[in-house]
């Protein structure tokens, strides 16, 4: 669309996502919609004040934020499976976490964000649309010690915007549960597999695919812990 994304209101906010989600095949009941729209609405607002995404086109922000957060739920394998537990690092303003969170209610989600408005906005935003068992959490992963109510191992870990390095990897090694696995909204270079092997850790699956409007492709890679 060609208008600035703080132009537009909710309720275009809304219909947008229905026909992207409705061109990407991903079929969405409309109870998460409305959430999904209300969620976008009051990002861009937060968005004015604080840094909490770059993307300044409405169709980019669900396609390439909104969208791909969710295709790990679309997928054959089932990344995602219920009652998961859930730990996104680095979440910004929110993705994939949210957007996972929304669509599938019953799983529990604990984000780590370094600073601190974002994770006041990851709050709020929680709060605003009465998302139940989730966390936002302030600080630099990997880190050294958990609050009283951070589970000890996870189902689950995501990231969208960080790059794997070895102490986030050696981290990720020791909070997975024995079958979890950690899903990179990014593919890996040479030097990624060599790093993660070792960590511990092993490749499972690269999953590409095509994204609806720009026709830009992603991967998801999915680690998990060496059996």
């Amino acid at each position: 669309m060609a208008k600035e994304t703080e132009e537009l209101s909710e309720e275009v906010i809304l219909e947008r996502i229905k026909y992207i989600l409705r061109m990407a095949r991903f079929i969405q009941d409309d109870k998460a919609t409305v959430k999904f729209a209300s969620y976008l609405a009051e990002l861009l607002k937060w968005n004015k004040k604080i840094n909490l995404t770059s993307v300044v086109s409405l169709d980019e922000l669900i396609e390439k934020q909104l969208l791909d957060s969710l295709i790990p739920l679309r997928l054959g394998s089932e990344l995602i499976q219920n009652n998961a537990i859930l730990l996104d690092i680095g979440s910004g303003g929110g993705f994939p976490a949210l957007p996972l969170k929304i669509a599938r209610g019953n799983i529990s989600v604990y984000m780590v964000e370094s600073r601190i408005k974002k994770v006041n906005f990851l709050k709020h935003i929680a709060r605003k649309l009465e998302l139940k068992d989730i966390n936002a959490w302030c600080g630099k992963f990997p880190f050294e010690a958990h609050e009283e109510n951070f589970p000890e191992h996870f189902d689950i870990v995501t990231t969208k915007a960080v790059k794997p390095d070895a102490s986030i990897c050696n981290a990720i090694c020791k909070l997975l549960k024995e079958n979890g696995q950690a899903i990179f909204y990014r593919s890996f270079e040479d030097d990624d597999y060599k790093m993660i092997k070792s960590c511990g850790l092993i490749v499972a699956e690269e999953i590409s695919y095509i994204l609806p409007l720009s026709r830009g492709k992603r991967t998801l890679t999915v680690i998990r812990r060496k059996s």
